[in-house]
């Protein structure tokens, strides 16, 4: 690991948090394993989008661990082929959420979330490891997240769980991978010069809407140190478009990509995603 860096409180306080959310939240989404705007002509409207959304909440509401909130105005910004932005109550703080409409079944977007070998982000900065324990419906894992001097690098351990039974309560039409907490005695090998982040929570809610997949992704995160938790979320806000965009030609390839001989991906129930059947 590298040598230990000081971690100022005296430093610049927005830039220190912009440079910390947006090493977090690529590491986040990488973690969690997104999907960019349709053609215009191929975009539900907002009511259309809105109703569906009533249709399957009720069922979110019951058995989701994320607290999806989405409003009139998200809907018309979904529809304009915009990734709708919002800072939302999260389960333990502030959480920043986005939300679109692709034009392809959920599980494209899926198979995307489960293959983070293959997925083009958030490499550079940040190392996963599997922990010991993890099955396909729940992966353990470390993350250590290398961030800019002069700040200190960052580490947690937590999971990322595939929501069993919401899928199967909404008949397949909604599928989830939400992130908890574990303990740093998990770590095999922490880094004694790394700040622990104290929380991070959320995940994806896919919804099967229109012909499409409504994708909503939701993150809480306290960077801890010196950097305070609001700040950071409020700057990560303005990365959340983004992050969804990285990562909609990786979903939108995944037809060619998963194929004969890659690793089978599960749905939240444990059935196989059949490779080249997309």
């Amino acid at each position: 690991m590298a040598p230990a860096r000081p971690d100022p409180a005296a430093a610049a306080p927005v830039a220190l948090a912009l440079r910390v959310a947006s090493a977090l939240r690529v590491a986040c989404v990488a973690a969690l394993g997104l999907v960019g705007s349709a053609p215009a002509a191929e975009r539900p409207d907002a009511a259309a989008l809105a109703a569906r959304w009533a249709e399957v909440s009720p069922l979110v509401s019951e058995h989701s661990q994320i607290p999806v909130n989405l409003e009139a105005r998200d809907f018309e910004r979904i529809a304009a082929g915009d990734v709708a932005r919002s800072l939302v109550p999260g389960e333990v703080m502030l959480a920043s959420q986005g939300a679109q409409w692709i034009p392809e079944s959920c599980v494209h977007f899926w198979v995307a979330l489960q293959d983070p070998e293959h997925l083009p982000v958030g490499k550079q900065d940040t190392v996963l490891q599997r922990l010991p324990g993890s099955t396909a419906a729940r992966r353990l894992n470390y993350q250590h997240v290398k961030t800019p001097w002069p700040l200190a690098d960052r580490q947690q351990t937590f999971a990322v769980t595939a929501n069993k039974a919401l899928w199967e309560a909404s008949g397949g039409q909604v599928w989830e991978r939400a992130v908890s907490m574990l303990g740093p005695e998990l770590a095999p090998s922490p880094d004694p010069d790394a700040v622990w982040i104290p929380y991070t929570g959320g995940g994806f809610v896919l919804v099967e809407a229109l012909g499409g997949c409504l994708t909503i992704l939701q993150l809480e995160v306290d960077p801890g140190g010196s950097v305070p938790a609001d700040l950071a979320t409020r700057l990560g806000l303005g990365m959340m478009k983004r992050n969804m965009e990285q990562i909609a030609a990786y979903a939108r390839g995944t037809s060619a990509h998963y194929t004969a001989g890659h690793p089978p991906v599960l749905r939240p129930d444990g059935t196989v995603v059949p490779a080249g059947g997309l």
